[in-house]
């Protein structure tokens, strides 16, 4: 199991730079409920350029989307989140509650990490069952969560 672990930690390593990146940017771009068009389509390019199969336009709603890697069972589903909050402008790496635009939305509650964070457990196990245990027909999906918030 060590060995696993030790797989996994060196994938999120190799790419690390790549995953505060995507968080950085969508920290840059908050969008809200129902909004998320360009988080969405962003995580979407990042999940094909690590070789998962991106279905859009899911349930005819144009910013969700579905990436999978691999068919057959068992199938490992992960949640992702990257919708802002209203009203909750904040500035990068500030302790203390300072807007960037009062009153405009922000990542206040860490969705730009959440949906990234998902990403990189994806890319890390995509890459692990593409070496250990794939031949076992498993699959791996990364769903968007564009509308937690209706309120």
């Amino acid at each position: 199991m060590q060995e696993i672990y030790r797989f996994i930690d060196d994938a999120i390593e190799a790419d690390r730079q790549r995953y505060t990146d995507i968080a950085d940017q969508i920290w840059d771009h908050p969008e809200t409920r129902f909004e998320e068009f360009w988080s969405a389509e962003h995580l979407a390019s990042a999940l094909e350029s690590a070789g998962f199969t991106v279905t859009r336009n899911v349930g005819n709603i144009p910013n969700a989307f579905i990436a999978s890697f691999g068919q057959g069972k068992p199938v490992i589903a992960l949640l992702g989140e990257y919708d802002a909050l209203a009203g909750l402008s904040q500035q990068a790496g500030c302790a203390q509650p300072t807007s960037v635009t009062p009153g405009e939305n922000g990542h206040g509650c860490g969705h730009n990490l959440l949906g990234n964070r998902r990403l990189c457990r994806c890319n890390s196990r995509q890459e692990m069952a593409g070496t250990i245990w794939a031949r076992r027909h498993g699959a791996l999906l990364w769903l968007s969560w564009r509308r937690r918030r209706l309120g």
